[in-house]
């Protein structure tokens, strides 16, 4: 079993997402957009297919602006306690309590700053590598934790 308590700043959820928008969120943007447009276009909205791209596009970049913005909107700056073990997490945020069994998690991710754990619902726990004291304890726990998680798989 390990515990692990932090309080997340607003710069690490920054660098986490833009981190993952580079490796993979920027696809499903795209394809927002794509969507978006040719599904405007193609239906004429506001009268033509040149105001049904322009609204496609006005629109995408709203979706898009919501999506980037939602996750610093709901941050909470609370300290938060994540416990593993065989079974799968706990977590503890202020008030919030629950209980994430390893069926309900779809990785865990030694990252660059520390170590992510993203549920399947692609909800994510961003644990920072001074939640573990350093890099070697950083290193320590994510054996740890992936191999409790292979092992429930």
């Amino acid at each position: 079993m390990l515990t692990v308590r932090y309080a997340l700043t607003r710069e690490e959820l920054r660098a986490w997402y833009k981190v993952t928008w580079l490796r993979k969120l920027w696809m499903f943007h795209l394809a927002i957009v794509v969507l978006l447009c040719g599904s405007f276009a193609l239906g004429q909205v506001g009268g033509s297919t040149l105001s049904g791209l322009q609204l496609g596009v006005a629109a995408s970049v709203l979706m898009i602006l919501f999506m980037v913005v939602w996750p610093q909107l709901r941050y909470r700056p609370e300290e938060r306690a994540l416990t593993f073990d065989a079974e799968g997490l706990s977590y503890v945020r202020g008030p919030q309590t629950g209980r994430m069994p390893w069926a309900q998690i779809g990785s865990v991710a030694d990252a660059e700053g520390g170590i992510i754990v993203t549920g399947r619902n692609h909800n994510a726990f961003i644990v920072p590598t001074r939640a573990f004291g350093g890099e070697a304890e950083k290193i320590e726990a994510f054996a740890m934790i992936s191999g409790l998680y292979r092992q429930a798989l």
